[in-house]
């Protein structure tokens, strides 16, 4: 395995602007082997004419972000998440200029497939849709997460350009492109959805979504795509659609700090429960989830610190009264259970809200950063809703 130099270099004079098709064959031409390209978008790529050698291309793309792995494939791809994950996010950052209508997906045909090997080449606009490679009759098929293939939208547009490719090999290049987990049985090869590099792509996403805000952004008002019912008392989601503090960069800062460390928290099989399926939240116990405190009453008091009457702070909806603004989010701080603080609930498209249990008559002293110390008296207790994005 040959892992090419990925330093950012100055691109060639005047290279050409080709399709992925056009660089997964001359790559594979330079390389003398299989090649492939896969990206979270559609995208024509600066290729130099007078290229002679695999770094002639590669050197140029790398700043363009773009990496590139020559191994018994050559695979050429750039991580991140697609941009129909996004969700609530889109209006924070910049979209990739991505227009799908110029390709043309094609299907790698069964004629393609001869045993364990693939011979298949893509031209001009052509790609191939992610989905359909579970339909290849290989002696192990490729299965693929949902998470990659997201209510078929093809947010990863594959280009190839393969001689006699060894199934095996080609699955871990795909992997690889993806940023996928390969997971090998004596009938699939299965490209899984990967925590660590979905925590690494969406650390990238909340950066560049704060720097959205502070050249003043605000999220998607209709990013949302929660489709679930599971829970009830998340009917607030619904109602909500931009939420008001996001007219503040404070408040909307913290809320994307809050967003970045609880993916953080989130076990393996949380965030693959959570973000490879469409339409799903999660409720996690803030009594379990204690490193999400102080980052949730962060968030709080940066809402709180701005919400001086209605057109500003954080809409808050007490269990009780709903509807009913609460803008003294500090007092809110003050008041809730320790004992049982409440839950946060984030969902695929990056919504998060809290559902905090109020303690009546709630008076004590509070450590740093959590939700801490016993009240005097919890007679009545009511949960109140914050939306946060």
């Amino acid at each position: 395995m040959i892992p090419l130099t990925l330093a950012f270099v100055l691109a060639s004079p005047d290279p050409a602007t080709k399709s992925m098709s056009d660089l997964a064959k001359t790559v594979s031409t330079l390389s003398k082997r299989s090649a492939i390209a896969i990206f979270p978008t559609y995208a024509a790529v600066p290729i130099p004419e007078d290229a002679k050698e695999v770094d002639d291309i590669v050197d140029p793309i790398k700043k363009q972000g773009y990496n590139a792995l020559i191994s018994d494939v050559a695979v050429v791809y750039q991580q991140g998440i697609p941009l129909s994950h996004w969700g609530i996010l889109r209006g924070l950052v910049e979209a990739p200029a991505a227009d799908k209508s110029t390709f043309k997906p094609v299907t790698i045909p069964a004629s393609a497939v001869k045993d364990n090997t693939i011979t298949f080449e893509t031209k001009d606009d052509e790609i191939v849709k992610i989905g359909t490679l579970m339909s290849l009759d290989m002696p192990r098929r490729i299965m693929v997460s949902p998470y990659f293939n997201f209510n078929n939208s093809n947010d990863f547009p594959l280009a190839l350009s393969a001689k006699d490719m060894n199934g095996g090999d080609f699955a871990r290049a795909l992997a690889k492109g993806l940023g996928g987990k390969l997971q090998i049985d004596s009938k699939t090869y299965t490209i899984a959805f990967d925590a660590a590099s979905f925590r690494t792509n969406v650390s990238k996403l909340i950066t560049k979504a704060i720097d959205g805000v502070k050249s003043g952004k605000h999220p998607s008002q209709g990013g949302g795509e929660y489709n679930g019912g599971s829970y009830q008392d998340y009917q607030q989601y619904q109602e909500a659609s931009q939420p008001a503090q996001s007219n503040t960069k404070e408040g909307l800062t913290a809320a994307l700090n809050l967003l970045g460390q609880t993916i953080n928290q989130m076990s393996d099989q949380l965030l693959e429960q959570t973000f490879a399926y469409r339409g799903t939240s999660t409720r996690l116990n803030l009594a379990t989830f204690t490193n999400l405190q102080n980052p949730a009453i962060q968030y709080l008091r940066a809402a709180s610190s701005v919400a001086t009457n209605n057109e500003a702070g954080a809409d808050v909806h007490r269990g009780q009264q709903p509807g009913q603004n609460a803008l003294d989010l500090n007092n809110v701080i003050r008041r809730v259970d320790p004992r049982s603080p409440g839950h946060l609930i984030i969902t695929t498209d990056f919504r998060l809200s809290l559902e905090l249990n109020m303690a009546q008559n709630n008076r004590r002293q509070r450590g740093a950063g959590q939700f801490n110390g016993p009240p005097q008296s919890a007679n009545e207790e009511t949960t109140v809703t914050i939306q946060i994005l």
